[in-house]
């Protein structure tokens, strides 16, 4: 049987890195956010769209909440997960998150139509409304689709028996969970200095962008990425296969 291809359709803030982070476990090879495809979406190109596609097996954030009526057209096995938040709680996690200015502005200006989410709430909430009814209403009578609530813990076993998983988790991990205070700031600031190698990552990015054109900088690294997811999912089938060997 030709195993699934996942899409998470959900916005941003709506606990794409927890569902993430849990389907990783189990093996996939995700993908995202992929701002570089945005743009490439954004100039009606699918060709790398595509070529991505048939690489990854999980895909989440840029682009792909975006383009999933082209993705259900053109993949045969596609599955799709909706994210759902409570619209006020969401607000307030992706102003928290992106602020006045803040990350992939040329995406949030054509997505929601402008940068600052804390000046045009209304605006962010209307685009939250209308990508929901979107969604639901392209996928009425589909069987290859399905509503999760993160925080929700019987959808974690809702979304497994989905995907034909063993079930394996009783509740999602809580990732990526945006700070609410000045402790949590630091926190996490030293989280992510951590996992881009105390700046290595920054300086890696800045040396390729310079010794290379975009194009050939986006070839580069979506190569160091698939690279990386492909050990990442090595690691990950070690650990698993130690457990059972326990």
């Amino acid at each position: 049987m030709k195993k699934s291809k996942i899409f998470i359709i959900g916005l941003h803030k709506t606990g794409t890195t927890s569902v993430i982070v849990m389907l990783e476990k189990f093996g996939y090879l995700v993908t995202g956010p992929d701002t570089n495809l945005y743009y490439d979406y954004m100039n009606n190109d699918f060709e790398n769209i595509d070529e991505c596609i048939d690489k990854y097996d999980v895909f989440q954030d840029d682009p792909w909440y975006e383009i999933f009526e082209y993705i259900d057209s053109k993949v045969s096995n596609a599955k799709f997960i909706y994210l759902s938040r409570e619209e006020n709680s969401w607000l307030d996690s992706v102003q928290r998150f992106y602020g006045e200015d803040r990350y992939n502005n040329i995406i949030r200006r054509h997505f929601y139509g402008d940068p600052n989410s804390l000046d045009k709430p209304e605006l962010y909430l209307e685009k939250y409304k209308s990508h929901q009814k979107r969604v639901f209403k392209y996928f009425e009578d589909k069987t290859n689709f399905i509503k999760v609530d993160v925080r929700n813990h019987e959808d974690a076993i809702k979304l497994q028996k989905f995907l034909g998983l063993k079930i394996r988790y009783k509740k999602f991990p809580i990732a990526n969970k945006t700070p609410n205070s000045f402790k949590e700031k630091q926190i996490k600031s030293a989280q992510l200095s951590v996992k881009g190698y105390f700046g290595l990552n920054k300086l890696v990015k800045f040396f390729l962008r310079n010794l290379f054109d975009y194009n050939k900088y986006i070839e580069i690294r979506s190569k160091i990425r698939y690279k990386r997811s492909l050990f990442k999912r090595f690691k990950t089938k070690c650990y698993n296969s130690l457990l059972r060997n326990k």
